[in-house]
């Protein structure tokens, strides 16, 4: 919740910040809010605006959209306060509206004393604050009725409806902020009555002030004719409400539908009409894991600007229905059921593809392909709900099916049944093509045809299209030809007025499944930039915070395996029209990209040269069983990961294995191939003890044993070949890599720009700006193959980190070549707080591209401009290791010279020629950057084979690793 004072027609708030005094300026002039520039903006204004919002003494005047850039006007430029001033506009300032500013210099303020309240249980409980980076409670010395009923209204929590009592803290290490906290009754905030001063009392454990206020008692779902969707409404006192659905998301409606008893969440609808009487709750911002909705942070009760046309509504699974888990993809999995209040398996016993039917019609999951059996996707937990199950294939859900009395079995979890389906149908975006009422013949329909139909019904592109794809359709069949050329806007205007279609039978009538995503400008069909459709039109998505968990995420979405890299700055070329998605924040196991969080911290403009690209692993044929995964021999880091730890360098050992993870027993595993894993990872080769005990853990009954690495291998591939065996508990092996030490810059306007943060240790941290300058950033630019630094960047220009702070007062002569090898503080040791963490600004990366993503003119981005490399002197040595730095293979055509696509185009390098011992294009010999003779006509082009479309001879060691 912004803090705002208002004054007459001016008022001031701080907003999108961590708490009531820290947060982005805004003032409201002319019945509208705006910001503030922070031109000459300095410690005195700050020191205003805390004063005039009852905050304590400002700590930093926080610039360049610390808090995210704000909207609307930009009331004030140039502020000059004297520090002594009562209201911020006594300050002298432009005229109001008058700047030369953009919202990215929207000025922040941190005062120090910003303090958040709460009731340990939502609207009861002891009572405590969060003040000076730690919570702490507030005693009960002093503090009357009227008191608690502020503190319930400031809250959101209705009235005060108990007395109030001195209990035990329940915090350990317990500061006591506050005591003797009274109220006179006029106050609309606990933080304007008198009380001894912060963190100066002589309160102890024993006498912390306990109390209830009136909340909700009551919650339902409306309009739908089941109990678990429909508008949702609240009971407070007697009366029956909605909630309206401003911040209303994916995170509340888990909360619903738990309180419900009502199984998972499935979606956040509004389409449920609207309610009538009192609207009780507005901008409802749960954590997902409150027991009641009233328990999440929301507007005091029955305040909102809303309509009822804005009610919220929700849809959960209900209490009997289903849900596949472990699998590789949404449509395949271990099948679960909801039952008497809680997830139970289903056994094997008789378990077929009838079954299987139902499941995946039930789900919504296209035709079912498998009917697994002995837990194929793992083990699962608690009871076994179903056994004994005999569907005909005609029933619309599992419940439906005879089987055994729910809850009675003779199975263990060994037999937990499982299913694969073909995938989810996108209801209208599948299924048999008619036009004018008539099917369509397979061999009369091509990839032209499928993306015209897709475009038409504004469902994307084609995923896949074929004959009896949907079943048979009628007799009637289309007699003309569809002869698209691509740009049509229907597929009337395909059909051939004078041509007759060759005849075929009803099991060839063409079924198309379109969806809203693709891949362009890819070497295949799994690799190109990722490009979503929304609203009629395609567009792209941003790569700020795109990393491998994200791209992991959409691998799997499109049925593309798993994330071998996750490019960004445009790899596969520039997009076009909106950028639909900006930093996202996957944890790796959503079904889609869209059901993954949105950090709305430190958002900044994203352009088309941000564009986000993607190289996944592709479906691998499994004719190289058993261990396709080694026959492949992934070069590549990601055949192997670390899951459950607390970074990509730390944790369980899973192997992808046959097209699933699978985890790696302890037995026969050493330290030795623990260093293969970590140098795989890229996390270096060191390794600790691993504290397992910390680390997430999920059931498999899958495991692999017998690597038998020497210690020395670039990757598992080419240890020896292991052995399937049964997973048995806490036989897991796990992995600690240590050595690891990188740098990134983040949150800035591309990779040579930024906060600075170092992976140390297996996790990343940032670094304190004490003593920080010049000398520092320039090391830091060297090492990231960026140019020298031209500034640096401290006060948290980029926004706060988290974790770690991990170096302090480093001290570089400007010449070592990693920032690790200049003085500094112990590692870890520091005096900081995350507003200190160092941003650096190097002036360019050069960043290479192929137009074509694996073929095209090559071009270099340098200077903030994409510009041409010329082909004179260019040999295939170094075009061969041009494609190997692009991760596109080796060579397969000869360097033409070509007319540049650019305009304009400036031609950065000319007369490149490696001489083959060189790790990267840029330690290879050249002309200087920008002096050349190169003309338009002389741009290199050439063709790479596609790094994961290669022959296993280019690649793979000379071993057989089926060898027994």
């Amino acid at each position: 919740k912004a803090l705002h004072k208002n004054t007459g027609s001016f008022a001031i708030r701080l907003v999108n910040g961590t708490g009531v005094c820290d947060g982005r300026l805004e003032i409201f002039h002319k019945e509208s809010w705006g910001t503030v520039c922070d031109d000459s903006w300095d410690l005195p204004d700050a020191n205003v605006v805390c004063r005039q919002l009852q905050c304590e003494t400002a700590v930093n005047a926080i610039t360049p959209v610390s808090y995210g850039p704000g909207t609307g006007h930009i009331w004030l430029d140039d502020v000059h306060c004297q520090g002594n001033e009562s209201f911020l506009w006594n300050c002298t300032h432009q005229e109001w509206g008058q700047h030369d500013c953009r919202h990215k210099e929207d000025v922040g303020v941190n005062c120090t004393g910003f303090k958040i309240l709460r009731l340990t249980n939502g609207c009861s409980g002891q009572l405590q604050v969060f003040y000076n980076n730690s919570w702490g409670s507030i005693c009960a010395n002093k503090m009357d009725e009227t008191t608690a009923m502020i503190i319930c209204l400031e809250l959101g929590c209705g009235t005060l409806t108990s007395t109030i009592h001195e209990e035990v803290s329940n915090l350990d290490p317990d500061p006591k902020w506050l005591d003797n906290v009274k109220c006179r009754g006029h106050e609309t905030s606990i933080w304007q009555c008198p009380s001894s001063p912060l963190g100066k009392n002589t309160c102890t454990r024993s006498e912390v002030a306990h109390f209830s206020c009136s909340e909700p008692t009551d919650l339902r779902l409306v309009g739908e004719t089941n109990n678990c969707s429909g508008r949702v409404e609240v009971k407070y006192g007697d009366t029956w409400g909605t909630v309206c659905d401003d911040d209303w998301d994916l995170k509340d409606v888990q909360v619903v539908c738990r309180q419900l008893l009502c199984g998972e969440a499935v979606s956040a609808k509004l389409e449920f009409g609207g309610g009538s009487g009192v609207i009780w709750l507005n901008k409802v911002k749960c954590r997902g894991t409150e027991t009641h909705l009233w328990d999440c942070q929301h507007e005091p009760l029955g305040k909102n600007d809303c309509e009822h046309k804005e009610d919220a509504g929700v849809n959960c699974t209900d209490n009997q229905d289903v849900r596949l888990m472990d699998g590789g993809r949404a449509c395949e999995g271990r099948v679960e059921v909801f039952y008497n209040e809680e997830w139970g398996t289903v056994c094997d016993d008789y378990w077929d593809l009838n079954d299987a039917v139902v499941v995946c019609r039930q789900l919504g999951c296209g035709d079912a392909l498998l009917a697994p059996t002995f837990a194929h996707f793992g083990e699962g937990a608690g009871k076994i709900v179903l056994d004994d199950v005999s569907c005909t294939g005609e029933e619309s859900a599992l419940n439906m099916c005879a089987s055994r009395q729910w809850g009675s079995s003779n199975c263990n979890h060994k037999e937990d049944a499982s299913v694969v389906c073909s995938g989810r149908t996108l209801i209208p975006c599948s299924g048999r093509l008619e036009v004018f009422h008539q099917s369509v013949c397979e061999a009369n329909f091509d990839q032209m045809a499928a993306e015209v139909v897709c475009r038409e019904l504004k469902c994307g592109a084609p995923k896949q299209f074929g004959g009896g794809m949907f079943g048979r359709g009628s007799d009637s069949v289309l007699l003309r030809k569809v002869q698209c050329v691509g740009d049509e806007t229907q597929i009337i205007n395909c059909i051939s007025p004078n041509s007759t279609a060759d005849s075929c039978t009803r099991r060839n009538h063409v079924g198309i499944v379109c969806v809203p995503y693709r891949l362009v400008n890819g070497s295949n069909s799994c690799s190109g930039r990722v490009e979503f459709y929304y609203n009629g039109q395609w567009g792209t998505v941003c790569d700020h915070y795109w990393d491998l968990q994200d791209a992991n995420v959409f691998c799997n979405q499109i049925g593309c395996g798993y994330a071998i890299k996750a490019p960004g700055q445009a790899r596969f070329g520039e997009g076009h029209g909106e950028i639909w998605r900006d930093n996202l924040q996957c944890e790796g196991n959503e079904a889609d990209l869209t059901k993954c969080p949105v950090l709305d911290y430190g958002r900044e403009e994203c352009t088309h040269r941000n564009d986000a690209g993607i190289i996944c692993s592709g479906e691998f044929p499994q004719i190289l069983t058993p261990f396709s995964l080694f026959s492949l021999c992934l070069v590549q880091n990601f055949g192997v990961r670390l899951y459950g730890g607390p970074s990509r360098c730390e944790g369980w050992v899973e192997v992808y294995y046959n097209g699933i993870w699978v985890k790696v027993a302890t037995q026969s595993w050493s330290y030795r191939d623990a260093s293969v894993v970590c140098r795989q990872l890229q996390c270096g080769s060191r390794t600790q003890t691993p504290n397992s005990s910390e680390y997430m853990k999920r059931n498999r009954t899958l495991c692999l044993k017998g690597f038998e690495c020497l210690g020395n291998e670039k990757h598992l591939g080419n240890c020896s070949h292991p052995q399937e065996d049964e997973c048995r508990k806490n036989i897991d092996a796990a992995v600690a890599c240590t050595d690891y030490f990188a740098l990134r810059l983040v949150d800035g306007r591309g990779i040579c720009d930024g906060r600075l943060e170092i992976f140390h240790n297996g996790s990343w941290g940032t670094v304190c700006d004490d003593s920080w300058d010049i000398p520092d950033a320039n090391v830091v630019c060297r090492q990231l193959q960026c140019e020298a630094a031209p500034n640096i960047l401290t006060s948290v220009s980029y926004g706060p980190g988290s974790g770690y702070i991990w170096l302090d007062e480093v001290h570089c002569q400007g010449n070592e070549s990693s920032l690790q090898n200049c003085g500094h503080q112990t590692w870890g040791q520091h005096d900081c707080k995350h507003k200190e963490d160092v941003g650096v600004n190097c002036t360019g990366k050069t960043v290479l591209r192929l137009t074509n993503g694996c073929s095209g003119q090559l071009q270099v981005f340098y200077n903030n401009s994409w510009g041409s490399v010329c082909a004179n002197g260019m040999d295939k040595t170094t075009t061969t290791m041009i494609c190997q730095e692009l991760g596109c293979g080796n060579l397969s055509s000869s360097i033409t010279d070509e007319s540049s696509r650019l305009d304009p185009d400036p031609k950065w390098l000319d007369n490149v020629k490696c001489r083959g011992h060189e790790s990267s294009i840029w330690q290879c010999p050249s002309s200087p950057w920008g002096k050349n003779k190169c003309s338009m006509n002389e741009v290199a082009a050439f063709t790479c084979w596609a790094a994961l479309t290669s022959s296993f001879e280019n690649h793979c060691p000379q071993r057989d690793f089926f060898k027994p």
